[in-house]
Order: structure tokens, then C-alpha cells, then sequence
């Protein structure tokens, strides 16, 4: 490829002289090293080398032989330089190092409801409400290069925070300004406070390093006191499970509720959100799976759209859509910002839709992932990290996970190495040991298939879908359903629609548990059935 090299090897004659090559395209590629025999890649095109070597008293010259090969497109990697924590109405000046086609780096909030990029190119990057702001970097390729991109995180912070204030980096210019904090404040690195500014600080203690600087004729002002916030914002990094949250059978969060709602075919989606993502160039029938959120907040979707530029892997992956300030992420992404090396489905979240976990056969999401079958993976929304699940499970693909509305229990299959898979409940916290759940074979010695779990809201009820084979080849479709509060169980046959597409289809309890909901690719309205182990009140009619 451009800016690559390669050796290039030939057998020659008896002569023993050296086999010399030359390119003969100079503006594709250049011969140099030891006999000309390291080729280096200048420019996309045909690169063209002869291989000559001389002869002796005893041997005429060979003739020349001649190779023919492609020099392909170098990738162009986009790193950000990273930017300090602004404040709502602050701005920082973007800059990034691109590849070598020299086009212009192009700057876009991804998140518009957090901040904007405005000025040259989209450089300067301005505050505009508290959260974490997404910028996207891009450069566009040539002849020579491909479109390369790249992703940076920033920090918007509320003028008044009841976290520690640390003002990184700033410059305050002409008018009034105003910080505060009910914890501290402090300054680091180059702090400008430009003439005709006017600057409060106000902290119940107080830190200033050697980089402040406060011009002729501007006013800055330390007042050391209490201080009240009218909304006791903090930076936008939720505080991690205490320590009574992470018990085993402890809830995480207080969670609505209502689960978030499953959508498999797209046209079924509320007016106003297809509205919003064609807005966004978001093609809703390229979308697999979705979730949405029963008040509205965010959808969770799948899709080989790459939407993000740092989605070029041209497969399936998992992004999460804010409602209410537009944050658009990319949730099954490796460390270094891109989307994962493999595709990422079948996504599964909490009410709060902060806990969302995902089917993935990206390698890259987390280190040491080496076991080559998909895993299962959680995305902590408030932290923007991702962790593997079933990282004990090596050889074994797991799949089709399903989390109740506390995002505490998780279910999902793992198949084992003969092709049978079997369910694993597992929990999110409290390293509580993953369990398997139903039989591996039957009391007559035949094999049991369990796949496709689902999990109620409350995490009462959990369903899953169960096959055996018959020594005549005949397979039978079941549904088992289990009541983890009684340790009732039932099984039923599964309706002709769902065991004509068992692997396709996806379950989900309505949000009283009463009716177990199957859902198939592209169709809006899911099979139904009723569910046995729940009680019914006198006089209702199931």
C-alpha cells in the first residue's frame, strides 16, 4: 500500500552476479536497498520492477524479467488532541493530526444537545448544557488514501456543580463570568482572564496555581463561603454501585417499572422517532432490532448503518439515541473509539437504559479476548465502558441476552461444544456465580436445545425455548416457562410461527408478565402467549 514496503526476491543464473531491480514506474513506487530489493509504495497504482543480472566470461546477461503488482490505498488514522473540561457557554479550540492525503480535518458534535462545532472546520467546540459531549473528527480521503476518522469525549460541566470545580486550560474573555461550586474550586494549567472580563469564583475552598493570569483591566474575585447551587448539578459521571448496591440480590438503581419496549419491525416505531432519525440519516429499515424506552428518553437500536465515521467496519453494531439532548453512541466500540472488528446484536437494557448488554464477535471490544465465539458484553452507559460478561466461557458462544427492568438479573445461552445450547442466569453485580438453568437431556437420554431466553420485568418469570430430536429426526418446539418466586414451572408447544423460526425469533414478557410476546424480523406485531404461572385475579378472563 502507499507509504508500505515489501521485499521483492529472484533466482538468477550461474554467473553468481547479484539479481538487481529497478522500478520502472517511479511515480508508483521506488526500488532502493540492498540491489534495489526493498520496494516502497509512493502513490496507488500498477508498480512495475525488472530484475536484471549481468553476465560473465562464461554466461550472457540474463534477460530481463519483469513483475507486475498493485500498490493499494494507506488508511489515515485521525488522533484528537485531547481538550480540557469546559463549562456550559465555554469553548475549546479543536486540533487533531490527520494522514497523509493533507486533506482538512473536519470537526461534528455528535451530540448537538451538549455542544456545537463551529468556526474553521468545526474547531472551535462550544459548551451548551451539561453532559458528556462526542465530537467526531474526520478526513477525507484522495487517490492515495482512504477516509480515515476519529472520536473524542469531552466533559460539559454546569457553572454551578456541587462536585470539585477544577478550571483546566481556560481563557475568560470580555464580559461577566461566573463559577461555583459547593465542594471547591480550583485552576490548573494556563488560566487567561483577558481585558474587560469580569470573574466570580465562588467555593467553600479554594486553589490556585501559578498559571492564572489576570489582565490590566479585568475584575476577578475569589469568594470563599458556602454556596448553594439552584440544582445541585454534577459531572455528568454517575457514582459506581455502593458497596450495599452490589450485593447479591441487592438492587443497582431505582428502576420504573416498565421495561423498554421491543421493536422488530420499524414502520411499528412512533411517528415522532422515525421523524427523528431521518433527520439524522438514520435508514430505519436497515435497523434489526430496537428498544425503546416506554417514556421516551432514549432508543436503543441495531444496525450496519455507519452512522458514526468511527463505524467502518460494515456490520452490525449497537448504538444508543438520547431523546432528550440528541447523544448519539456507538456502544460496541473498541478502546481506541472505533466500532468493533466483528458484528454486535440482540441488544438487552435496564428501564434506566444505563446497563445495556449486547452479543458480540468483535475480539477488540475488551483486551485478552481470545476465545474466538461471540461473548456477551455490557455497556455501562454513565462511565462509556464496556466489559465482557462470559470471559470464563472459552469455546463456548454465548448469545441472546435478556435483563429484567433493575438491570440486576441476566439471562442468555451458551452453546456447548456438540451444537446443544443450555441457559445461564447470571447477575450484573455482586460476583454472584453464573448458573445453568433446565436440562442438558431429558429423562430418556435425548438432548435438550434451550435457547432464546426472556426475563419478566420484575425478574419473576423467565421463558425460554426448548428442542429435542427424536430418534426418528423429528424435533419438538417447546416453550418453558419458570416462576422463580414459587419454583413453578410449565411447559407449553410452541405456536406453528414460532417454531417454523425458533433462532429468529426474539421473546419478551408484556409489563405485567402476563403474556409472554414473540417477535419476528421486520413483522410490527409480535405472536402471543398466555402465561399459566400467573395468577388471575377472580373474574378476569385470560
Amino acid at each position: 500500500m502507499v507509504d508500505g514496503t515489501g521485499i521483492v526476491t529472484a533466482a538468477g543464473g550461474d554467473s553468481g552476479n547479484p539479481v538487481t531491480f529497478t522500478s520502472q514506474s517511479t511515480n508508483v513506487c521506488t526500488s532502493g536497498g540492498t540491489n534495489g530489493s526493498t520496494i516502497t509504495g509512493l502513490a496507488a497504482g500498477t508498480c512495475t520492477i525488472v530484475a536484471d543480472q549481468v553476465g560473465d566470461d562464461n554466461y550472457n546477461p540474463a534477460p530481463p524479467a519483469i513483475q507486475i503488482f498493485s500498490i493499494g490505498k494507506a488508511n489515515q488514522i485521525v488522533t484528537i488532541a485531547p481538550c480540557p473540561n469546559i463549562v456550559v457557554g465555554g469553548t475549546c479550540i479543536l486540533s487533531a493530526t490527520g494522514g497523509g492525503s493533507n486533506n482538512p480535518i473536519i470537526f461534528d458534535s455528535m451530540t448537538p444537545g451538549i455542544c456545537a462545532c463551529s468556526g474553521t472546520n468545526g474547531s472551535t467546540l462550544t459548551g451548551l448544557a451539561a453532559g458528556i459531549c462526542d465530537v467526531s473528527a474526520y478526513q477525507a480521503g484522495n487517490d492515495d488514501y482512504d477516509a480515515g476518522g476519529g472520536h473524542l469525549d469531552v466533559i460539559v460541566t454546569g457553572t454551578c456543580l456541587a462536585d470539585p470545580l477544577t478550571i483546566n486550560g481556560a481563557t475568560f474573555g470580555p464580559g461577566t463570568h461566573t463559577r461555583a461550586s459547593q465542594t471547591s474550586i480550583a485552576t490548573q494549567g494556563s488560566v487567561m482572564v483577558q481585558t474587560g472580563a469580569n470573574v466570580t469564583f465562588r467555593a467553600p475552598f479554594h486553589r490556585y496555581r501559578p498559571g492564572l493570569r489576570v489582565a490590566t483591566g479585568a475584575v476577578f474575585r475569589a469568594q470563599t463561603g458556602a454556596v448553594a447551587c439552584s440544582a445541585a448539578a454534577r459531572t455528568p459521571a454517575p457514582a459506581a454501585p455502593s458497596a450495599s448496591a452490589s450485593a447479591a440480590g441487592a438492587a443497582v438503581a431505582t428502576a420504573p417499572a416498565a421495561a423498554p419496549l421491543p421493536f422488530t419491525g420499524m414502520d411499528a416505531l412512533p411517528p415522532w422517532i422515525q421523524e427523528r432519525l431521518a433527520a439524522r440519516g438514520i435508514d430505519r429499515q436497515a435497523m434489526a432490532q430496537a428498544l425503546l424506552d416506554p417514556q421516551g428518553q432514549w432508543l436503543l437500536f441495531e444496525t450496519p448503518q455507519g452512522i458514526n465515521p468511527a463505524d467502518r467496519n460494515g456490520t452490525s453494531d449497537i448504538y444508543r439515541l438520547d431523546l432528550l439532548d440528541e447523544r448519539l453512541a456507538l456502544l460496541s466500540r473498541a478502546p481506541s473509539g472505533a466500532a468493533g472488528n466483528g458484528p454486535s446484536r440482540y441488544p438487552a437494557a435496564d428501564a434506566l437504559g444505563d446497563w445495556v448488554v449486547f452479543q458480540s464477535e468483535a475480539n477488540d471490544l475488551v483486551s485478552d479476548d481470545d476465545n474466538g465465539v461471540s461473548d456477551i458484553f455490557l455497556h455501562e452507559v454513565p462511565f462509556r465502558t464496556t466489559r465482557r460478561l462470559t470471559a470464563t466461557a472459552a469455546d463456548q458462544a454465548s448469545a441472546h441476552p435478556a435483563l429484567d427492568a433493575a438491570g440486576q438479573d441476566l439471562l442468555y445461552d451458551r452453546q456447548h461444544r456438540d451444537g446443544r445450547r443450555q441457559i445461564v442466569a447470571d447477575t450484573l453485580w455482586g460476583g454472584v456465580p453464573a448458573v445453568p438453568l433446565g436440562l442438558t437431556r431429558d429423562g430418556t437420554g435425548i438432548a435438550v436445545d434451550s435457547h432464546h431466553p426472556a426475563i419478566s420485568a420484575d425478574g419473576r418469570f423467565v421463558a425460554y425455548l426448548t428442542g429435542k430430536t427424536g430418534g426418528g429426526g423429528t424435533s419438538t418446539c417447546r416453550i418453558h416457562l419458570g416462576d422463580r418466586d414459587s419454583d413453578r414451572s410449565e411447559e407449553l408447544p410452541c405456536p406453528a410461527e414460532v417454531e417454523a423460526a425458533s433462532d429468529a425469533v426474539r421473546p419478551n414478557f408484556s409489563a405485567d408478565g402476563a403474556q409472554l410476546q414473540w417477535y419476528f424480523p421486520g413483522e410490527d406485531i409480535p405472536v402471543q402467549v398466555y402465561n399459566p404461572l400467573l395468577t388471575v385475579p377472580v373474574g378476569v378472563v385470560p
